[in-house]
This record gives structure tokens, sequence and C-alpha cells, in this order.
């Protein structure tokens, strides 16, 4: 084909695309959520590259040169092969990838913008916190062992909770994930409630799912303490997932899905996104404000991140290769080998320093009132220190945090006898016997005890 015919096809390609847009569409350069000119755009740079590399491996240059393009050729050819085959391992072999999502280019409808309430439980909900819920708002959720069906009932702050007289001091504030939240369990059964019902002081239950210390400090400064009037603090500690740090780069999950989450910095506090309501769960109702924030995360990354983007949202060979990184990843979380937080906690290095300075803000805001630490294990730390009776984790919150009552309850599930059997076996959260065992273990404690002023 010549290069006039070449020029002549792709303009009446380009005008027929146009056309579309204009009938079918907004005049927008978007056609059934694919912005065209973008996609053009990296086209024109990918024929353009393989074009010059065709050209020198053609031309009567050096010979050397001529075999370095015809190897990049051949590199692009073999890069194509491995795309077919990574195409057919993610679509038909690897059902829990996650396949490309052209986010770059198309506004997939697999990662939408939460609009409504109705459809939302816990989004973006709070400045300054994040993930919070919709107020007065009630959802059922299946418990994945036994399908058994129950209520998630919020109130009017977005509590899973019941109402509350604001200015009633005795009581206790109860900050958590989702352990004390009460994930895969109806209300009624959870630690908080029965606290309050063996005690007779209310434990108001400001736990949710999905969040790490430094939600902790702002779900007590923004929501706890402003709303509710208490003299006593619990926080529930679960190394799962406190340890969670969000200053690392964008990447591809992160630009399919942007949340707005805090961390500390070198100077002080800082967050993933801009503003709240650039989330993909911030209930932002203006159009096309996620594509603005996508866009917005890209703009600003260096060569070599959004060359990263770019092979991460748009080719399914990056995505197997990551898909295997995560196995292996797994694999070896999942080994019996593995060394946890009990174990090596790696305190006073940058792995813990976010945890630790998030509960350092939190003592401090609570002031003078008593304060109770819940260490919380999970099933592969119970399991390890059956065999091994290493506990580096807690004995270095006992020393830092000298006012603060910490009761730490690997050694109760590690002396019953199967310490699975209160654990949800699908989830990896607290059964009824789990929040049970919990609860008669805390109202016989002594330092709990202590920490309620009860006899």
């Amino acid at each position: 084909m010549s290069r006039k015919s070449l020029i002549l096809l792709l303009s009446v390609a380009y005008i027929l695309i146009r056309s579309l847009d204009f009938l079918d569409g907004e005049n927008d350069g978007v056609i059934h959520g694919w912005y065209f000119h973008r996609i053009l755009f990296r086209l024109g740079i990918l024929a353009a590259i393989i074009g010059v590399v065709y050209f020198f491996s053609r031309s009567r240059s050096s010979a050397v040169l001529r075999l370095v393009m015809n190897n990049i050729l051949v590199f692009f050819g073999l890069c194509i092969v491995f795309e077919f085959i990574s195409a057919i391992y993610l679509r038909y072999f690897a059902k829990d990838a996650v396949l490309p999502s052209y986010i770059l280019v198309y506004d997939n409808p697999a990662y939408p913008a939460s609009l409504y309430k109705e459809n939302l439980l816990w989004g973006d909900l709070v400045d300054s916190v994040g993930r919070w819920r919709v107020p007065n708002s009630r959802f059922t959720h299946v418990n994945c062992e036994d399908s058994t069906k129950f209520a998630y009932e919020t109130n009017s702050l977005g509590l899973r909770d019941i109402e509350r007289n604001a200015d009633d001091t005795a009581r206790v504030a109860f900050i958590g994930d989702s352990f004390i939240e009460g994930y895969m369990v109806p209300a009624e059964v959870r630690v908080s409630n029965r606290l309050e019902k063996a005690t007779g002081v209310p434990h108001i239950n400001f736990g949710i799912a999905g969040v790490n210390p430094f939600a902790y400090y702002f779900i007590y400064k923004k929501i706890a303490k402003p709303n509710y009037a208490h003299n006593r603090v619990m926080v529930g500690i679960c190394q799962i997932n406190d340890f969670e740090q969000f200053d690392h780069p964008v990447n591809g999950d992160f630009l399919n899905a942007p949340i707005y989450r805090g961390y500390w910095n070198e100077d002080g506090i800082h967050y993933t996104l801009a503003d709240r309501s650039h989330s993909i769960t911030s209930l932002n109702p203006k159009k096309n404000y996620l594509r603005n924030t996508r866009d917005s995360l890209y703009a600003i990354q260096n060569f070599s991140r959004k060359l990263n983007l770019e092979f991460r949202t748009n080719t399914h060979a990056a995505n197997l290769i990551y898909y295997f990184r995560h196995k292996i990843a797994q694999k070896k979380f999942n080994d019996d080998d593995f060394i946890g937080y009990y174990e090596q906690p790696h305190w006073d290095t940058p792995v813990t320093s976010e945890f630790t300075k998030s509960l350092d803000a939190l003592v401090k805001e609570t002031g003078h009132k008593p304060t109770l630490f819940l260490i919380i294990p999970d099933r592969k730390d119970i399991r390890n220190y059956k065999k091994n009776k290493i506990n580096n984790y807690t004995p270095y919150l006992i020393k830092r945090y000298p006012s603060v009552k910490i009761v730490d309850l690997l050694p109760l599930f590690a002396e019953q006898e199967n310490p699975e059997s209160y654990f949800i076996p699908c989830d990896g959260h607290w059964n009824d016997a789990g929040h049970q065992l919990v609860t008669d273990y805390l109202v016989s404690h002594p330092d709990y005890r202590e920490f309620m002023g009860l006899k």
C-alpha cells in the first residue's frame, strides 16, 4: 500500500469515527465509553516505534544496527504471542485474576462511581476519616459459612449501633476494624453488645471494616469525640491490616478504583487523593469526576510509572505477571514457616512507623480518659504461637503506652483445644462462639475490670 493510500484510509476511518461520535454520542471524543482520541494516540506511538525499527532493519545502515533492529522486531513478535497466551490463561483458567481494565482509555463499567446511597454501605464519606458508612441505612448480608442472613443497620451518624443519647458520659467508645464491627455476624452477638449487657455500661461501637490505626485516630477525633460523650476508650488492634500503608506509588488497582486514605509523612498528614470527593465511593454527583480523578493521578506520575500504568491497565501480559506475584506472596503467607508480626514486628522501622504514629496520636487525643487496647490475633498468629510461644509484639506496646491497659487475646485463643472453631472458616473473623469467648475473657480479666471500674 502506498503512503498516499494509507493516509487516505486513515483519514476516512477518522472521519467515520468522528461522525459516529457526532450522531450517536455527544461529540466529546467518547463512543460507548471509549476515548477514541486516546486510543488513536497510543496506537500512533506504537506504530511509529515499530515503523522506525522496521525501517532501520531494512535500511543500508550497518549490519550491527540491522541485527539489533531485527532482534527488536522478533521481541515485538514474542510479546504479541505472550499477550495472546496471557489472555487465554487469565480469561479461561485464572478465574480470580484481574483483567485489563483499559481504564485510561475506557470508562469501564466494572469500576463505576458510587452515586446512590441505597447501593452503598461503606464509602469514603467523611473528610479526614475517609471510609465510613451511610447513615440510616440497612443492608442484608449473608454469612459465607452457613448462608444465614442478617442485617447491617446504621444509626443517624453511620455507626453500626443503636441511636444513643449524646450527653451520657458513663460509657465506652469502642474503636476498631471489622472484628469490632462484627463482620459476618448479627450486631447482637458482637463483643461490644455482650460487654454492654454483662456490665450494664454502654459500649458504643465505632468499628468499621477495612481501616487502620490512622483511621481509628480520625474516627475518634472527628466522629466519636464530638458526637458522643464518654469516659473510656477501647481500641481493637489487629495486625492483619493495621500495618497497611497508603504512601505507595499509584498502581493499576488504585487507578481502577481510587480511594481516599490518609497516611503520615515526614512533613505531616497526606492523603492518597487531593480531596475526598475524588474517591470512587464518595457519592460525588458530578458527571465525569471519576475520569478527571484518574487523569489527574496519571498526569502527575513520572515516565516510568506512566509506562507501568499503561501496561498494567492495557495488557493481559502485565496482569499475568502480577497474578503470579500475588499467588507466590499468598503461598508464602499461608506457609507454616511464615513469620508474622508477633514474632518479628519490625518496631522502630518504616514498616511500623505509620502504625505507631497513629496510635501515639490516638492516645494523645483521648486525653486522660482510661484507655484499653485489645490485641487481636489471626488464625496464623495463633498456630505459630502454639508452636513457638514467641511474642515480641505486645511487650513493646506495653512499654510504649504505659498509661494504657493492654489485653492480648493471643494466649486465650492459643490455649483453646481447637482455636479454629471460634472463627468463620470461609472468612477468618470471629463467629458467635468467638465473640462469646472474648467477652467472657474480658469480663473476668483484671485489666478490663480495672479499666471499667468494676469490683
